[in-house]
């Protein structure tokens, strides 16, 4: 899903000029792929059970405002964006003769955020700017209480990657005062995990599967290559900002 959005205002007044505009933005998304209920899956190919997720903000707020004595403006960019990824094996059985069986749950999530004010007063101006960032994302790939037989790889994965770029500015211009000023709030809350939980499990070597770790010598994740029982669980966030005042 995604989301674009912006706001603006101006204003001028020969005494006395002040405005505001904010961006509000609020996105719930779940995906969920699953095989429960008691199923039997048999296949000579392979068994792929995978939910995918892909949320999107780009979000602007920007105000300009002018006066021969005084102005005063703030611009306000708010994100609340929540996501839920899931994909399940539980409480049945799969198998596949000839191939892989995979399990896999990957979120992405990004945020792009604008925001700019401007003032300026023959006596005096003031400028604010503020960018609030909540994000929170679930995501889990389990096998509970189930029998799964795979003759190549069993991949467990649970994917999450958090992408925030946020550019903030203000100006504020007075012949006696000018006062500015930017705000940055970002909360990310990740739970991300991969488990394999009270089940029989045979697997196979087979092919490789390409996963995400990370690599302790050059401080970074890549995609790493493993092939018979693969659990894995990776979180990675990019935090990009820019604040001029």
């Amino acid at each position: 899903g995604t989301i674009n959005a912006f706001a603006a205002s101006i204003s001028g007044a020969g005494s006395f000029a002040g405005n505001g505009s904010a961006a509000l933005n609020f996105m719930g998304r779940q995906a969920v792929a699953r095989i429960s209920s008691s199923s039997n899956v048999e296949s000579i190919n392979d068994v792929s059970v995978t939910s995918d997720d892909r949320s999107v903000i780009y979000s602007g707020s920007a105000q300009i405002s002018g006066s021969s004595s005084v102005a005063i403006g703030a611009a306000v960019a708010y994100n609340d964006l929540e996501t839920q990824v899931t994909a399940t094996i539980a409480d049945s059985s799969v198998s596949s003769t000839t191939g892989a069986v995979k399990v896999l749950a990957t979120s992405h999530n990004t945020l792009g955020v604008v925001a700019a004010g401007i003032s300026g007063g023959g006596a005096g101006g003031g400028a604010g700017s503020s960018s609030v960032n909540l994000v929170s994302s679930k995501v889990k790939a389990e096998i509970t209480n189930a029998t799964v037989v795979s003759a190549g790889t069993l991949q467990v994965e649970a994917r999450s990657h958090d992408s925030l770029s946020n550019y903030l500015g203000t100006l504020g211009v007075g012949g006696t005062i000018g006062v500015a000023g930017s705000v940055v709030v970002n909360d990310f809350s990740n739970s991300t995990r991969a488990y394999i939980a009270d089940s029989a499990i045979d697997t196979g070597s087979g092919d490789a599967v390409s996963t995400r770790g990370w690599n302790d010598g050059t401080n970074d994740f890549q995609d790493i290559s493993r092939s018979g029982l693969v659990v894995v669980a990776s979180s990675e966030m990019e935090i990009a900002e820019q604040v001029a005042v």
